[in-house]
């Protein structure tokens, strides 16, 4: 792990940041095609109560979680947490106020047309 520091480059064009480029997107290009397989292949199956209810306020949850997840990280700001905590509680955070208040829009007339 002690080379992976002296790979990491700040950007410009020298051979670091193309290293580093290159690497993100071969993981980008990896992850978006390895996981949807990966959940195709080993765990397709046919979904709980709560999953469908997830799934209909998956769109909603698409659409409104920056707000929610911006709103949270501003709120964690001022206070003196690791990083990695903050970045937990704002995941935690934002998962379940992102469906539930997608849920609950959904159950409004107006709403449910657009999302």
């Amino acid at each position: 792990m002690d080379f992976l520091p002296r790979l990491i480059a700040k950007g410009g064009l020298n051979w670091k940041s193309f290293v580093w480029s290159s690497w993100e997107a071969f993981i980008c290009v990896g992850f978006c095609v390895g996981l949807p397989i990966l959940f195709r292949e080993y765990f397709n199956c046919s979904p709980s109560r709560i999953v469908r209810k997830l799934v209909v306020a998956a769109y909603g949850a698409y659409i409104i979680h920056v707000l929610i997840v911006v709103g949270v990280q501003t709120g964690l700001h001022d206070f003196d947490l690791s990083p990695l905590l903050k970045f937990c509680l704002v995941t935690i955070t934002g998962i379940l106020v992102s469906f539930s208040l997608s849920y609950l829009l959904k159950l409004t007339p107006g709403i449910r047309k657009i999302i």
